[in-house]
């Protein structure tokens, strides 16, 4: 055989075997070089309001709440949506307004829902949009 017919060959297998083996770790890799969160969903706490029914009452109320530890820092929702074909989670920045205090949680008065997850912990900076893998 020519040695210019054997160069095509082992440019082919060569080029066969590099691709398989991306192939098989690129997974691997993708999920090491995206952050790695760890979300938690809110929870309802009793809130104390007063009424007025003829006279001033006192009572409690079951509300949204947000942990104190997370008051003060940028809140990032998770969401999950298809990119090339599988799914995938993604975090979504939000802004909320809360309300009273008590017993260790804020009321969130808007931006979140009781069933939505937020961000408690990450390994790397986030930014809206960004994909994520969940510990």
């Amino acid at each position: 055989m020519s040695e210019k017919r054997i160069f095509p060959i082992i440019f082919s297998c060569l080029f066969f075997i590099a691709m398989t083996i991306l192939t098989v770790f690129t997974p691997a890799v993708h999920e090491k070089m995206i952050p790695h969160v760890r979300v938690e969903k809110l929870t309802r706490e009793t809130f104390p309001f007063d009424y007025v029914n003829g006279e001033t009452r006192s009572s409690m109320q079951q509300k949204i709440a947000l942990n104190e530890k997370y008051a003060n820092k940028q809140i990032f929702l998770l969401y999950e949506a298809e990119k090339n074909g599988t799914q995938r989670y993604f975090v979504r920045e939000v802004s909320i307004e809360l309300g009273d205090f008590y017993n260790g949680y804020y009321e969130v008065k808007s931006g979140l829902i009781t069933s939505d997850r937020i961000v408690i912990e990450t390994n790397k900076e986030l930014f809206d949009g960004a994909e994520v893998f969940i510990e």
